[in-house]
């Protein structure tokens, strides 16, 4: 696969004036001379509009369209989902995104997500962001597979846009979900691109890596990393009667969800009625030890191994034929790097857009201050991923 990109989603990079020069630079040359180097200018430029919470003046201004935002209902033969839409005001037929969050309870409303959707919309395309409720409620579920595939369904059918299908882009656990929901026979035919960043092939190994704190490549190399806690909290507040008595479950569910929330006291104040052994246990998950819980997160991966594949691309992607692009942190402790490098192998050929595991990224947030070089190939890659969402049938 491709290996030419890094692209930075979610909150601000800080790069150095001199670096801001150089992409000024490339501006106006592409000014003067068009074509190819124009996208790139338009792929500095959003990146700009990132760092700059959607739209802005100098750099974030080129080429920079006004937009509007409007609160919207997809409805399924399941449910009401709620959505949001940002558009380009004033262009024609332009290309549509389906933009995902990862596990969070704002969901749509999540900053970085309105952030990054506003500066999608600023570069003229029209983005919807639907409510993907299993992940709004810190749970990874294939019933977000088909609201996946009904919003990118919905989107292509409105005839405001470019024919020939939308891009959808995914935030961590998103990112591998929407891979499913491309490879997926009735969908398909509505996507033409999917962008999955910090994205996982296999849950099952994921939670191993959770436990453990290695991660396997598909050569073979064992790699050491200190999983973050986040994770490990996120499977067991969704199957909390795995790890706790019967009695102390329900509470623990709860406590863990207020501090996934954030919600600290709240939290420790509701565990506070959990009996010695439960109480024990979620006050070392509260401190980052997962070590109480390692062996029972291994078991469990173990024994929900058939819901595990359900939510996992691994070994699901062989009609897989929209365009893809796979962006993962090099540092990543939520989901491994070593996953990029499992979905690559699983990605068809023709299916096979670019790859980057960079070390500007940490999961879906800038990393450490990303190199000239670094940026140069952030802009490259940007400009690849344009061309695929700007693409005609």
């Amino acid at each position: 696969m491709n290996q030419q990109l890094g692209v930075v989603l979610g909150a601000s990079s800080r790069w150095r004036p001199l670096r801001w020069i150089a992409l000024i630079s490339a501006i106006l040359v592409a000014t003067l001379v068009g074509g190819e180097a124009l996208r790139h200018a338009e792929a500095a430029a959003l990146l700009a509009r990132v760092e700059r919470g959607g739209e802005g003046e100098g750099l974030a201004g080129f080429r920079a369209w006004e937009i509007d935002e409007s609160l919207g209902e997809l409805r399924t033969a399941e449910k009401v989902v709620p959505t949001r839409t940002y558009r380009p005001r004033g262009r024609t037929q332009p290309p549509g995104v389906v933009l995902l969050h990862g596990i969070h309870r704002l969901g749509i409303d999540e900053p970085r997500l309105v952030n990054f959707a506003r500066a999608l919309a600023a570069s003229g395309l029209v983005v919807m962001t639907p409510q993907l409720e299993e992940l709004a409620s810190y749970r990874v579920e294939a019933k977000s597979i088909a609201t996946i595939g009904e919003a990118a369904k919905h989107l292509a059918r409105s005839p405001e846009l470019k024919e020939g299908g939308v891009t959808v882009m995914g935030f961590s656990f998103a990112g591998g979900l929407a891979l499913l929901a491309a490879a997926e026979p009735s969908y398909a035919p509505s996507m033409k691109a999917v962008l999955a960043v910090g994205a996982h092939a296999d849950m099952t190994r994921v939670a191993e890596f959770f436990a453990t704190n290695r991660s396997v490549s598909p050569e073979g190399d064992v790699h050491e990393l200190r999983a973050h806690d986040y994770g490990a909290l996120v499977l067991v507040h969704g199957h909390a009667a795995d790890f706790f008595a019967e009695e102390d479950a329900a509470v623990a569910e709860e406590a863990l969800r207020l501090w996934l929330w954030q919600d600290w006291d709240a939290a420790r104040a509701r565990a506070a009625s959990l009996s010695p052994e439960g109480k024990a246990r979620i006050d070392a998950l509260f401190e980052g030890r997962l070590d109480p819980v390692a062996e029972d997160l291994v078991a469990w991966s173990r024994k929900h191994g058939v819901a595990l594949e359900a939510v996992s691309p691994a070994r699901r992607l062989g009609s897989l034929a929209a365009k893809t692009f796979v962006l993962h942190g090099a540092g990543d402790d939520v989901v491994p790097a070593t996953e990029a490098a499992w979905l690559a192998r699983e990605i068809p050929e023709k299916a096979r857009g670019a790859l980057l595991v960079s070390p500007a990224v940490k999961h879906v947030e800038p990393g450490k201050e990303a190199s000239l070089f670094e940026q140069l190939r952030l802009v490259h890659f940007v400009k690849e991923l344009l061309d695929a969402v700007e693409a005609s049938p």
